[in-house]
């Protein structure tokens, strides 16, 4: 019997990526509470969450591969959540406008090996200021989360 993929996660990039290398996957996913602890190393912290996110399906699939991951953005030795606002999300465009920063995403395959973590370095896309106020980002208000489709290059 063939092990299915389980996607936990809901991140439209991660199906969009799936997708595009014909991976044939199912989504199920359980909302988690993303805490860090401040103990451990950033590269650590997302391990854990990502594992977080992985665990609760174990029961729900025993005999598959369950994968899940966690990214963060870091900037001049600050990491940046989620925005908690239009104006945090407005600040930190403006902070990555035209400069490079470290994307680090933890990956959880709880199948094979638990907590493989990969980190690039990307240039984000200038934006001007009335770029970023019209950018769909500040204007998208799903979830009250900010997201920027296509401004890493």
């Amino acid at each position: 019997m063939k092990n299915k993929i389980i996607l936990a996660s809901s991140s439209p990039r991660r199906k969009e990526l799936f997708d595009k290398y014909g991976i044939d996957y199912t989504v199920d996913f359980v909302e988690t509470e993303e805490v860090l602890d401040e103990s451990l190393t950033l590269f650590k912290r997302l391990e854990n969450i990502a594992l977080q996110k992985a665990k609760p399906l174990q029961i729900k699939y025993p005999n598959n591969i369950i994968i899940s991951a966690d990214t963060m953005v870091t900037f001049q030795d600050e990491m940046l959540g989620k925005p908690k606002d239009r104006e945090d999300a407005k600040r930190m465009l403006n902070m990555l406008s035209n400069n490079k920063q470290v994307v680090i995403t933890a990956v959880c395959n709880l199948f094979f090996t638990q907590g493989d973590n990969t980190y690039f370095a990307w240039k984000f896309i200038h934006i001007t200021d009335q770029g970023v106020s019209n950018t769909v980002y500040l204007r998208s208000t799903k979830h009250n989360i900010y997201r920027c489709n296509n401004c890493y290059i």
